[in-house]
């Protein structure tokens, strides 16, 4: 029996716990297990099998302890994995994940008492001593397995690429075997995929060039043992913004699924095309008036860029986008170019032969205005040594973006005063 009771991501605060009941048919708790740390962590889903365990997964940062047994993050948040006994004791804890955020999404267990997880993740992600990347500012998909005593199995990479991939759902069935030959037991993802996508060497690709940058539906069934049978997509029959919200597979491998189709909704779109220099879009609050070696557009000549950018200089500078109502969505995706350093225009009377490379300190961080009134960064990019240049992509999913006052924040953190210190920001897209 699988609950997805706990979709909805309860967080715990600080020192606080994740607690785990068993409620017996007359409605008392048999048991209550718990575990945790003084990071937030939370629980996706939770699962029993046939001899009675409890299987549960979710996410965590920092350390958590479950029973006798402490999980320690690599990074941002981690996913857990956590076995409970019929009598509500720990019987195993284990985790995956990289120093960038991974995301647990289902769970599901056979009659062995195996386990398989799917979920996604950003950056670098370890499974079991295999690495898989992805490119900055987006994330990729994942399947795995564990035994019934915690140990790692196998793993497979929804490689997608610079584009957004996830598994999202995921269910088990027996095999038969008293068949000739004998039938192995298989495992159902699915989840999305944007543009193309290779899963254990199997391609899919976009059919319908309306949905270029949107999501679409996938499904695949890989046998107990790992490998794949079979993967498929919608087709041309894909619309906008697929995204898998239920999925049940019955004991003959028939799939039912729920889903949902979303046309995106452009919120911010800004090139700084300007008729003159030291000018901002109207209505973007910033720490000071563009000027020249402060803040303000300028025409570019970076190699393979010879347009309009936004500059930032000298010392301290900040510039918000305008307020944007973010509480009717599910995720941000903000897609903008960043330079550091000296550009060179070689004509006309704004030469920005002046212009200075970044030193280290004098960074340029990329944030959101969270529904506290803080700040959440995305990305710090650093000054100094190898000159940051070339396009970045955010996939913003936390619920503390989704509010009436949503904002992106663009800062250069320091600066030696005067038209020093270069950071330049083009082509801001935010779609949601």
């Amino acid at each position: 029996m699988k609950l997805n009771i706990f979709n909805n991501k309860i967080q715990t605060s600080a020192f606080a716990l994740l607690v785990f009941l068993l409620i017996s048919p007359t409605l008392y708790a048999a048991w209550p297990s718990g575990g945790g740390g003084p990071g937030n962590e939370n629980a996706v889903e939770i699962v029993t099998s046939e001899s009675g365990a409890t299987y549960t997964i979710g996410q965590f940062q920092g350390t958590a302890v479950f029973g006798d047994y402490e999980l320690n993050s690599a990074g941002l948040n981690d996913v857990y994995v956590l076995k409970l006994n019929p009598n509500g004791s720990v019987a195993w804890a284990a985790k995956v994940g990289g120093s960038s955020e991974d995301i647990a999404s289902g769970i599901a267990v056979d009659a062995a008492d195996n386990v398989y997880i799917a979920g996604s993740f950003y950056g670098t992600s370890s499974f079991g001593g295999l690495d898989y990347t992805a490119p900055s500012g987006y994330r990729h998909g994942f399947v795995a397995k564990f035994d019934s005593t915690g140990g790692f199995v196998w793993s497979q990479h929804m490689n997608s690429g610079s584009n957004n991939s996830a598994s999202t759902e995921i269910e088990s069935i027996e095999g038969n075997g008293s068949m000739v030959p004998p039938v192995e037991g298989s495992v159902y993802v699915s989840g999305f995929y944007e543009n193309n996508m290779t899963l254990a060497g199997k391609p899919l690709a976009t059919n319908n060039g309306a949905v270029a940058n949107n999501s679409e539906l996938f499904v695949a069934r890989f046998q107990h043992d790992g490998d794949i049978q079979w993967v498929v997509d919608r087709g041309a029959n894909s619309t906008f913004g697929e995204t898998t919200t239920a999925m049940e597979v019955d004991n003959n491998g028939r799939i039912y699924m729920m889903a949902e189709s979303r046309q995106p909704v452009t919120l911010v779109s800004e090139n700084f095309n300007s008729s003159a220099y030291y000018t901002k879009p109207a209505n973007w609050p910033s720490s000071n008036p563009p000027e020249r070696c402060v803040i303000g557009t300028h025409l570019a000549t970076f190699t393979g860029y010879g347009s309009w950018l936004m500059n930032f200089n000298g010392g301290y500078r900040y510039l918000d986008t305008p307020v944007q109502d973010t509480s009717n969505l599910e995720s941000l995706r903000a897609s903008m170019l960043i330079f550091e350093g000296r550009d060179w225009n070689p004509t006309g009377s704004n030469q920005f032969d002046f212009s200075e490379d970044a030193d280290g300190g004098e960074d340029f961080k990329v944030s959101y205005r969270n529904s506290s009134g803080g700040y959440t960064q995305l990305q710090r990019h650093y000054g100094g040594g190898s000159r940051t240049a070339g396009a970045f992509v955010y996939e913003i999913l936390s619920q503390d973006a989704f509010h009436p006052n949503f904002q992106l924040r663009f800062e250069l953190t320091s600066g030696s005063g005067g038209c020093y210190d270069f950071w330049h920001l083009g082509d801001l897209g935010l779609v949601g």
